[in-house]
């Protein structure tokens, strides 16, 4: 360790900010690029592990000034620039550095790297592959190449340049664990399990990061293994309780085991942290429906909807229970007060309210409304075609029955009324 980095430290120690920059002016302002220019170099590279980049930048462009033709303190430079977010300027600099430099490679993973800052993946690919060309051997580009198709959601290639560096004795570059966990992401996203229960078989889950075990909870949920997916989710939850996203996860996993009332209880929780979520307060709300409190799910859905009434989802779960619960004197008022009242799903929660109440003529013009407006659902398919039957309209259930065989030409209800044309 330098001495000029000893003193910053030993400042930093002593929390003395201004001693820090004292040592970092002096220095400076004493630099000798006949005696100091490793000193210089070490600097700029201790400035940037300890977040003081603007004295990073001035040691860097002091050093590209001393040695103009060496490429490396510019694309330091250029590093730190990305970091900030300067990606323009990072790219600006870069430019001159001719393809014949011995550092070439590296300046071309620093333009991808600011390529894939401005989210242009296609391009910072291409100058991966180009560095790749020109260092067939260097392992860091296949970390570098299979994390950055990760990011750009191409997963199979993303795997295949991840277990090429992993098969590389990676532990050199210090990546290994990251890309470890990356592959096994990527290959779950593939919908092979096989390199996970390798994985697994080495690790346990408290060492996994909360990326890979998310994902890992959500594969087993799609697979159907919910006990196992539970088990991920709730490893989650202890690092992170407050976590609305994995609090309805596990509430879901919990209702699909039968467990509604340990899902109740994280219910409840979720609104103590998060109490202005309106999905949660519906969440709450359908829970305690189904588990015989009407009067307590109301309040919880009224909740939701007050909250937000643009949520579809939030409108259709009160309308219903009001219904379920023959509350259709606030069913009608509160449809009237909504200002999406004209849209069609809103229109199918009149007529289906109208309907429950027996007032057929409402309920026939909204349906009419509802399905003019473009309301294609297969719920509604099936309620209005039903409802035009009774009604005697077959004129007007035809056609409809016409569209909803396309929509879903297996639907056994769809099939029951083919006949009843035929009679």
């Amino acid at each position: 360790m330098t001495q000029v980095i000893e003193a910053i430290e030993q400042a930093l120690q002593e929390q003395d900010i201004d001693k820090v920059y004292e040592h970092y002016h002096r220095f400076f302002d004493n630099f000798d690029s006949e005696k100091d220019l490793q000193e210089m170099a070490d600097l700029a590279t201790y400035s940037v592990s300890i977040g003081f980049y603007e004295e990073a930048k001035r040691a860097l462009l002091r050093l590209t000034e001393v040695e103009p033709d060496e490429a490396i303190w510019t694309i330091l430079l250029a590093e730190i620039l990305v970091a900030e977010g300067e990606t323009d300027q990072a790219l600006s600099i870069l430019y001159d550095i001719p393809e014949t430099d011995p550092d070439y490679p590296s300046v071309l993973v620093v333009q991808s790297e600011a390529y894939r800052e401005e989210g242009d993946f296609d391009l910072a690919e291409k100058k991966l592959l180009k560095a790749k060309d020109l260092e067939p051997d260097e392992a860091i580009i296949d970390f570098y190449l299979g994390t950055l198709l990760f990011e750009a959601g191409s997963f199979e290639r993303s795997a295949f340049f991840l277990e090429h560096f992993l098969k590389q004795n990676p532990a050199e570059t210090g990546e290994e664990e990251r890309a470890q966990e990356l592959y096994v992401e990527a290959t779950l996203r593939m919908g092979d399990k096989e390199p996970l229960e390798q994985f697994i078989g080495e690790e346990s889950i408290d060492g996994l990061s909360s990326d890979l075990l998310f994902q890992m909870a959500s594969y087993e949920s799609i697979e159907g293994n919910y006990e196992k997916a539970f088990e991920y989710f709730m490893e989650l939850l202890e690092r992170e309780p407050e976590n609305s996203e994995v609090t309805l996860n596990v509430i879901q996993c919990l209702l699909i085991l039968k467990r509604d009332e340990e899902a109740k209880d994280y219910a409840k929780k979720w609104i103590a942290f998060d109490e202005l979520n309106d999905e949660a307060h519906r969440i709450l709300g359908q829970i305690e429906i189904a588990t015989g409190n009407p009067k307590v799910g109301l309040q919880e859905l009224k909740e939701a909807v007050t909250l937000n009434n643009d949520s579809i989802l939030n409108v259709t779960s009160y309308v219903e229970a009001l219904n379920d619960e023959e509350e259709y004197e606030e069913s009608i008022p509160f449809l009237e007060s909504l200002e999406t009242k004209e849209d069609a799903v809103i229109l199918y929660l009149f007529a289906k309210t109208y309907e429950a109440m027996e007032e057929y003529g409402e309920a026939f013009t909204n349906y009419q409304k509802a399905y003019e407006a473009g309301e294609s659902s297969v719920e509604f398919l099936e309620d209005y075609i039903r409802f035009m039957i009774e009604e005697g309209r077959k004129d007007l259930a035809a056609p409809a029955l016409q569209e909803a065989l396309k929509v879903d030409p297996f639907n056994p209800e769809f099939i029951r009324y083919t006949f009843i044309f035929e009679e």
